[in-house]
C-alpha cells in the first residue's frame, strides 16, 4: 500500500511541463526591460547586457502603411488610469549573437516584445 502513494507522487510531478527556453528568455527580458520602460532606458538596459540596438521611429501612420502594426494608429493606450491617443511608434531592435528582440515602442514606453534565439 505505501507503493501507490509513491506512484501518485511521481505521476503528479510529472505532469508539471518546465518552462520552455522561450519562455524563459521572454521573462528575462520582461525582468530587464518591463512595459512602460522608457525607450532611452531600454535601450541602456539592453546594452548592458551587451545587445548592440537601433531604433525605427514614425510619427504617422502614413510612414507605417506597408506595415500590419499601423493599425496601433487607431488605438487608445491607457497608462496610470488616462487614456492617450498613440502620438509616435518605435521599435527598439536589439541583438547579440543568438538572439534578436524586438521591443514595441509607443509613445515613448515600452508596450511589449518579441524574442527569438536564446540568451
Amino acid at each position: 500500500m505505501r507503493i501507490l502513494p509513491c506512484i501518485l507522487l511521481f505521476a503528479l510531478a510529472g505532469c508539471g511541463r518546465p518552462a520552455s527556453r522561450a519562455q524563459e528568455m521572454g521573462e528575462q527580458i520582461r525582468q530587464w526591460v518591463p512595459d512602460g520602460t522608457p525607450l532611452v532606458s531600454a535601450r541602456r538596459i539592453m546594452e548592458r547586457h551587451q545587445f548592440a540596438c537601433s531604433v525605427a521611429s514614425f510619427s504617422n501612420a502614413g510612414q507605417m502603411s506597408n506595415s500590419p502594426d499601423a493599425v496601433l494608429w487607431k488605438t487608445i493606450v491607457t497608462r496610470h488610469g488616462q487614456q492617450f491617443a498613440v502620438t509616435n511608434i518605435s521599435y527598439l531592435q536589439c541583438q547579440r549573437p543568438w538572439c534578436h528582440v524586438t521591443f514595441w515602442i509607443i509613445n515613448g514606453e515600452v508596450s511589449g516584445h518579441s524574442a527569438f534565439g536564446r540568451l
